[in-house]
């Protein structure tokens, strides 16, 4: 905005025609007014004050020469002094509307200025401030007046009596487009509140509003597609995707882009709506290619995708591209391990060397990622003698870093399955083919720990086609601890699941059933501790009877393959 240089020329009008036929003092007054018109047509106010002072002080009464000085002292950046003179001269003519306008003007000036020093900042501007732009509206209406009053209304969050300033003013001043513009950012700034108020249907309508009078505005049009980042994602997916191609370093593009992948990614799976997935997946490939996390992020997307139809080869060829160019990358290196390892498990039916070379290279990748992590983030938390998750005889399947899901960032995570005395995982007298078949399916899982359940899922059913994997999600339930670590109960029975969300947990509690669920061969529980990146540490549990086939040891140290513990 702006200051305006205010000068009433209905002076001239009255001193070019009025003064010339005054009484014996018109002539002086006339020689005053063309020194001063002078300076005043040349805007050089600084040599313009000495010559109106000597106007004033020889001729006090006239009021012309008063309003003279009010202007005079304002344009020449003493506001202040141009307060003090208007209100002293309308202490003595108070009916004389010149001088009232004049004072309005110093004091749009002076509002003017508190709003440039404080930029605009609406806390930094006291109510004594506002009063200012109050009392400039009420001596005089004018454009400016006008303005800064709405503008002082909006700072207040007043939106509705400015609105009603605005729109008064549109109609007096109809070629000013300002006054439009100015309701649009109302409009705005009434959707950014909405917006941080989590009342996302009415930061939409808002910002609708205001495009009527801001057509294109990208503020606008950035709230309304966070509206509908929070309520339909994919309404906001064609404003995000235009804007990350105009601006593909605004990482916050990228990341909302991130999100809303995810979320409808999510929701077409569970749709099976191939036609949405088939028209996204040039995209998520795209993005795939950036940097960092957030093409790790889309590159799972990717990979829950690859899940549907085992599609795992186009994954792995983009990694290895992507890993030569990013060798220090350690989310990717593990990536790739992660997704080399689900190749190696669908290799397997067929071919089982090249499985075994594949779960090789994989297990390289996993293993050197992790370590480099744990190399570069020394002295992390861990968790010890936390409550067996299992109860009865519970043989150890897979170890910590055992290989595939047992290693990079999963490092620290078991298979727990039941077995009976003889270290058998089927009940008598039967052949493995239903889930009821192993003693593991159905048995109560128990919180390690007193928490809070920060996540659980439980959409998946347990799969029937035992002995051959399955790649997709599972049912799992996310306890959050107060040391900040989260206990990670994983393939947990369809419809088991015994807590809710946000509920508070004690150590011991029963919280679900061992399953079948998600990446699984067979009823068993993948359980690990994480912390809140999502990478498991070292933990143990209490100390309890542990059969290692060779003898009966109590202990709390880490169990091995094939260990049975008894509890």
């Amino acid at each position: 905005m702006k200051q305006k240089i205010s000068f009433n020329f209905a002076y001239l009008f009255f001193v070019l025609f009025f003064l010339p036929f005054s009484l014996f003092s018109a002539e002086s007054i006339q020689d005053h007014w063309e020194k001063i018109e002078k300076k005043i047509n040349a805007q050089d106010w600084e040599a313009a004050k000495p010559l109106i002072e000597k106007a004033v002080s020889e001729y006090p009464e006239e009021k012309i020469f008063r309003g003279l000085e009010i202007g005079i002292l304002r344009n020449s950046g003493n506001v202040e002094e141009s307060i003090g003179k208007a209100r002293a001269a309308i202490s003595k003519w108070p009916e004389e509307n010149i001088l009232k306008e004049e004072l309005s003007y110093s004091l749009c000036s002076s509002f003017h200025s508190i709003l440039k020093k404080t930029n605009f900042d609406r806390d930094s501007i006291s109510k004594e401030n506002h009063s200012i732009a109050k009392e400039a509206f009420s001596l005089k209406d004018s454009e400016w007046s006008t303005n800064l009053y709405g503008l002082s209304l909006r700072l207040q969050k007043r939106y509705e009596e400015a609105i009603q300033i605005f729109s008064e003013g549109y109609k007096r001043y109809p070629n000013e487009k300002h006054f439009q513009e100015q309701i649009g950012h109302i409009y705005l700034d009434q959707a950014s509140d909405a917006l941080d108020e989590s009342q996302f249907q009415k930061a939409i309508l808002l910002s609708e509003k205001s495009s009527r009078y801001l057509p294109n505005n990208e503020k606008a049009n950035l709230i309304i597609a966070l509206g509908w980042l929070q309520t339909d994602p994919e309404k906001a997916l064609p404003y995000f995707t235009k804007a990350h191609e105009k601006e593909p370093d605004q990482k916050n593009y990228s990341q909302n882009l991130l999100y809303i992948y995810s979320q409808l990614v999510n929701r077409w799976i569970r749709e099976k709506n191939f036609t949405k997935l088939s028209e996204a997946f040039p995209y998520i490939k795209k993005y795939s290619s950036l940097p960092g996390k957030q093409g790790i992020g889309f590159l799972s997307i990717w990979n829950q995708i690859s899940n549907l139809d085992e599609s795992f080869s186009e994954l792995i060829s983009f990694l290895k591209d992507k890993s030569q160019k990013y060798p220090d990358d350690i989310d990717l290196k593990v990536f790739y391990g992660s997704v080399l390892n689900k190749l190696s498990m669908k290799q397997r039916r067929n071919d089982p060397v090249l499985a075994e070379q594949m779960q090789q290279e994989a297990n390289f990748f996993l293993r050197d990622g992790m370590k480099r992590f744990e190399n570069s983030h020394p002295n992390r938390t861990s968790f010890l003698g936390i409550y067996f998750p299992l109860n009865g005889f519970v043989a150890t399947a897979s170890p910590f870093d055992a290989g595939g899901t047992h290693s990079g960032f999963e490092k620290y995570s078991y298979d727990f399955v039941h077995v009976d005395r003889y270290g058998s995982r089927l009940k008598p007298g039967t052949l493995g083919k239903n889930n009821s078949d192993y003693y593991s399916f159905g048995q109560t899982v128990y919180a390690v720990e007193d928490g809070v359940v920060f996540d659980l899922h439980d959409e998946s059913n347990d799969n029937t086609r035992l002995g051959d994997i399955h790649f997709g999600d599972g049912n799992d339930i996310q306890i959050k601890h107060e040391n900040g670590l989260f206990s990670f109960y994983v393939h947990l029975k369809h419809g088991s699941i015994k807590v809710t969300k946000g509920q508070k947990i004690k150590r011991g509690d029963p919280i679900a059933e061992v399953g079948n669920s998600g990446m699984s061969y067979e009823p068993h529980l993948h359980f690990t501790v994480v912390t809140a990146d999502g990478i498991s540490t070292y933990y143990e549990f209490e100390e309890l009877k542990v059969h290692t086939g060779f003898q009966e040891i109590k202990t709390s140290q880490p169990y091995e393959r094939g260990w049975v513990i008894e509890k």
